[in-house]
């Protein structure tokens, strides 16, 4: 009888401890995505930014320049895309 109540009580404590370690783990992983996506939007902003700066400059130099720039953004965020989709069916 002894014996149950303490495999009772061990199994118990293991599976609370289970159920707080995966919601403390469930919550640090939903907190850093919103970081990353925070991060990711702030540094959008600040492109779109200088986008508009150089745009009103009416400098040929730099909108032949801005052109360069977003052509080559334009395949990173492809490759990063990729690569996303590629880590996300892992």
């Amino acid at each position: 009888m002894r014996k149950t109540k303490t495999i009772l009580i061990l199994s118990i404590s293991l599976n609370l401890i289970l159920i707080v370690g995966f919601l403390f783990y469930r919550s640090y992983v939903r907190k850093t995505i919103f970081k990353v996506a925070a991060i990711y939007s702030e540094a959008e902003v600040k492109k779109l930014n200088y986008i508009i700066s150089e745009l009103d400059s009416n400098d040929p130099n730099k909108i032949s320049t801005l052109k360069i720039f977003l052509r080559n953004d334009v395949k990173n965020v492809e490759q990063n895309a990729i690569s996303c989709k590629n880590a996300a069916t892992r």
